[in-house]
């Protein structure tokens, strides 16, 4: 037997993200010490696998789990059971942090491009906020670590002096609290010049600008100081200091360059500079999800997870989002796991279509061959039911009987059956498991394995007497 696990593609160490049998059960809480009674099975055992270059689109009714799933790839959801692997490495079982720095690669478009941009920012603080919040302290250059610990070190030193000179002060004035004159000046200012240090070394270590601009000013102003003191020994070693600085300035990245960066993303989705200073509720909705899209670009990802990015948005401003999404991924290289509901969509930009439902994918396979010619009956009612630009052609709709299946009690067997004229005894009975219908097409349904003659592999072996009677 082919394994739905082997067949969904290379395995997780080849392929870009992968998931293996991945579930998201949330819990139901109820009574006086909200005791667990039940779970809602969002998500009950999916596997994919998502190849670099490639678009694979994830799609079903409204509540099959398809953002759910997304979530938990990203790890925003803590996973009941499964594995999430991205470029081989088990997401599930890292740490947050570690987690955290996997999402520079890994970004997401989410479905409403107005709830998912803070009102109260400018498009630059939007687009600049991953730059900002996904520095890499680890690449930072070898003379600003040196600078940033010795002045650390030094510090630390300025502070204790201070402390001591200011319990020295004390304890002459028979422990007066404040201690008054000269030591008490030189008390305070030496706390204040070794914390302003301390925390301008912190800066320094994780790169910021703004400590730079800092320890410049404190610099320059002891080397005043002590020129006015005639310390001569002072006066050379803030001068060194200074000297340092100024040589390690353009080792940082200053706020023009990320203006610049900003600028440039941007003008790849399309906006211009003058968009860069506005807030979100002055733009369309075509325009905020550019802006989405330009911050999810922000740190040069291989994945990009996009939920249903053109749901909210006119139908002429979606083809322009779609066309935006496809020169994009052709220019940079990405890859785009597709999450939506709109067939006509899917057939566009997809190369590969994941259907999903109730939490499981049912049928898996390359766009073209499941639109020509869909093997789970699912499938074939969705396809049926996308409209058709052309009043000429006529479409047979298939109508599904009954309710879409509850997510805290699923029907035994196979969760379409309740709703599929193809159902058989097996199919109440057993669930039916993903199998290689040929080609690497994947489908999970005993009456598809039954057609194509695949009973050993597709589900359990139905009698004679069965076979005869469905001809």
């Amino acid at each position: 037997m082919t394994d739905a696990a082997t067949t969904a593609g290379a395995g997780p160490k080849d392929a870009l993200l992968a998931a293996e049998d991945v579930k998201m059960h949330f819990p139901l809480r109820g009574g006086l010490l909200r005791t667990v009674k039940g779970h809602v099975l969002a998500v009950d055992g999916v596997t994919l696998r998502l190849r670099r270059g490639e678009t694979l689109a994830v799609v079903g009714e409204s509540g099959c789990g398809k953002s759910t799933l997304a979530r938990v790839l990203l790890r925003l959801l803590e996973p009941t059971g499964g594995k999430v692997f991205f470029m081989g490495n088990d997401l599930t079982t890292q740490k947050l942090r570690v987690v955290r720095e996997e999402r520079k690669h890994l970004q997401m478009v989410f479905q409403d491009p107005m709830s998912s941009l803070d009102p109260r920012m400018t498009v630059k603080n939007i687009v600049a906020e991953p730059l900002v919040v996904h520095q890499e302290p680890e690449d930072r250059p070898l003379g600003i670590a040196l600078l940033a610990l010795l002045t650390f070190f030094h510090g630390l030193c300025a502070v204790s002096a201070g402390l001591g000179l200011f319990l020295w002060a004390a304890l002459s004035e028979y422990l007066v609290t404040v201690p008054s004159g000269l030591e008490g000046i030189a008390a305070l200012f030496l706390l204040g010049y070794g914390l302003l240090e301390v925390a301008g070394s912190t800066g320094l270590w994780q790169l910021h600008t703004w400590a730079w601009w800092l320890l410049l000013v404190q610099y320059a102003g002891a080397l005043a100081l002590w020129f006015f003191l005639g310390d001569l020994i002072l006066v050379g070693a803030s001068a060194v200091l200074l000297v340092y600085l100024l040589a390690v300035r353009k080792q940082f990245a200053s706020g023009q360059d990320t203006t610049n960066r900003v600028l440039e993303l941007l003008e790849l989705v399309g906006l211009k500079k003058e968009h860069l200073n506005r807030f979100p509720h002055e733009f369309s909705g075509g325009q905020r999800q550019r802006i989405n899209i330009a911050r999810a670009l922000a740190l040069n990802p291989d994945v990009i997870i996009l939920d249903e990015p053109t749901s909210a948005l006119d139908v002429s401003v979606q083809a322009q989002i779609l066309n935006l999404l496809t020169n994009l991924q052709k220019k940079l290289g990405l890859t785009y796991l597709f999450i939506t509901h709109d067939l006509s969509v899917v057939y566009h930009i997809a190369d590969r279509v994941a259907v999903m439902y109730a939490g499981k994918i049912v049928e898996l396979g390359r766009t073209e061959e499941i639109f020509a010619q869909p093997l789970h009956p699912y499938t074939k009612a969705l396809i049926s039911a996308a409209p058709v630009a052309d009043p000429s052609v006529k479409v047979e709709r298939i109508v599904l009987e009954g309710e879409v299946p509850s997510p805290i009690r699923p029907p035994p067997g196979c969760r379409f059956h309740p709703r599929c004229w193809l159902a058989f005894d097996a199919c109440s009975k057993t669930e039916p498991r993903l199998f290689d219908a040929g080609g690497g097409r994947l489908v999970a349904c005993f009456a598809t394995a039954r057609d194509l003659g695949m009973e050993e592999i597709g589900g359990p072996e139905i009698s004679a007497k069965q076979k005869d009677r469905r001809g």
